[in-house]
């Protein structure tokens, strides 16, 4: 519980109010959503009930996704209403923009990339390039701390958007892995038709993911290449033999089929911080990523993981068939990128999160509310 000095000079203790923005996790979940939900259940777990109450909000008039337009209207014009009818100290903002309207000492923002500034043209519509233009720097101006999910993120907001490093605080975000039966899998392999040897690619498809390159490279080698994600607009998949793709699937799906996979790989130029290396590594899978990008911070060393030029096709070919060729190299890969996953928790995120918001907190204390 926190001393706060009142007017007759006295000390009085009182908890501090924690508002968790809950609502990326309200819908099919990737990225932001996974850490939205995980973020919040690991708090209240985690947190001191003497000092700290952790509270979530999200929307009353949306469900699920939001479109651009819907998530204007929440982020910018439901939220301060919500807002304004509690006892709020501090907000947590786990993705996208924060309010404006809203006043910025007591507002923490999680940047989790920066890829709408460095990769416009994945945000078709103007809409989107406007709102993740104008909204994204504007909120990351209009914090009083920002959290990035990696070192990588944290020098771009500061090269980028040139934001004081001392306002960003790194903290990793965690993975979970689920151990499903033989059973349930057998039931995912026959829902798919996946056959017992492949490789998996997990995210969304859109060109900075690189996936052309991986799918002719499994091409080449004769391996099935399993696709789990999304198609976001203007992305034209790559139609052979080899590529199986299963669009999106529930974590049951997906941690089966990435449990049994040959390996995992990550082609993509550019990533705030990658779940599906952490996940591959977390289910003993070997994990072959570019060389780009955070990839090398979360992926740990060349023993943990294999690196290639995104850019190089007979790179990844000789990464691949380097495992097929070598099972012993095969078997130290998967043992030690293991051992690098465990680094990544969402006990450690939601004890590293507390710290912040115990030194946000101690702020406004000393230079008011």
């Amino acid at each position: 519980m926190y001393e706060k000095v009142n007017n007759n000079g006295n000390t009085s203790s009182r908890i501090c109010n924690v508002f968790v923005d809950t609502q990326p996790g309200k819908g099919k979940k990737t990225g932001i959503g996974v850490y939205s939900y995980e973020l919040f259940n690991s708090l209240k777990k985690f947190s001191d009930k003497k000092k700290f109450a952790i509270n979530e909000f999200s929307s009353k008039i949306f469900s699920g996704d939001l479109s651009t337009p819907k998530r204007f209207i929440y982020d910018q014009l439901e939220r301060p209403v919500i807002l304004s009818n509690k006892k709020v100290d501090i907000v947590h903002i786990t993705g996208f923009s924060s309010p404006l309207f809203y006043p910025k000492k007591k507002i923490i923002l999680t940047v989790h990339d920066i890829i709408p500034l460095i990769y416009p043209i994945e945000y078709r519509t103007p809409i989107s390039k406007f709102y993740w233009k104008h909204f994204l720097y504007s909120s990351i101006k209009h914090s009083s701390m920002l959290i990035a999910n990696s070192e990588w993120t944290r020098n771009d907001v500061v090269k980028y958007l040139k934001i004081n490093p001392e306002k960003i605080r790194v903290v990793y975000l965690g993975v979970d892995t689920l151990d499903v039966s033989e059973s349930d899998s057998k039931d995912v392999f026959k829902k798919f038709n996946i056959p017992e040897k492949y490789i998996i690619y997990i995210g969304s498809l859109e060109k900075r993911k690189n996936i052309d390159i991986l799918a002719k490279a499994a091409s080449k080698l004769k391996i099935p290449l399993v696709v789990i994600g999304k198609t976001l607009p203007g992305y034209k998949k790559i139609e052979d033999k080899y590529t199986i793709y299963c669009d999106y699937v529930t974590d049951i799906e997906k941690n089966a089929l990435t449990s049994k996979a040959f390996c995992l790989v990550m082609p993509s130029f550019y990533e705030g911080f990658s779940f599906p290396i952490v996940e591959g590594q977390r289910h003993f899978v070997p994990v072959i990523a570019s060389d780009a990008s955070c990839h090398r911070e979360i992926g740990g060393s060349d023993e943990c993981c294999i690196y290639f030029n995104p850019n190089s096709l007979d790179e990844l070919y000789e990464s691949i068939k380097s495992l097929l060729d070598n099972e012993i190299k095969r078997q130290n890969l998967i043992k030690n990128g293991h051992i690098n996953s465990l680094r990544f928790t969402w006990d450690n995120t939601a004890k590293r999160t507390i710290e912040v918001y115990e030194e946000v907190y101690n702020n406004i204390k000393i230079y008011g509310r």
